[in-house]
């Protein structure tokens, strides 16, 4: 239950994203990401736990940490496939490839 209620405000804190511009809104989002991701990996609830990772690497999209980000997409794209979860596997796939490519030159 506390888990929904994580995602329910990291999707509000998502939607209401400025790009990177009050990394006190980024810095929110990461912490209930994160918090939420622990949540659900203690509860065991493996496709909540892959979510919330995806919302940590999107805001760490945000902040141009992008190491950090691919580590948060790769961690969902393992959960995603171990629970053959081909829908999410291929949106992380998709983060994924755009973290790596907005580090690039």
């Amino acid at each position: 239950m506390l888990g929904h209620c994580l995602d329910h405000q990291l999707l509000s804190l998502l939607a209401g994203s400025p790009g990177g511009d009050d990394p006190g809104q980024v810095g929110r989002v990461r912490r209930v990401a994160r918090l939420a991701a622990a949540i659900y990996r203690e509860t065991g609830d493996r496709h909540g736990e892959g979510l919330a990772l995806e919302g940590l690497g999107l805001a760490l999209q945000e902040v141009r940490r992008f190491e950090e980000a691919m580590t948060a997409h790769q961690d969902a794209l393992a959960i995603y496939r171990e629970t053959g979860d081909q829908f999410r596997e291929g949106i992380a796939l998709n983060n994924l490839e755009s973290a790596l490519a907005a580090q690039q030159p």
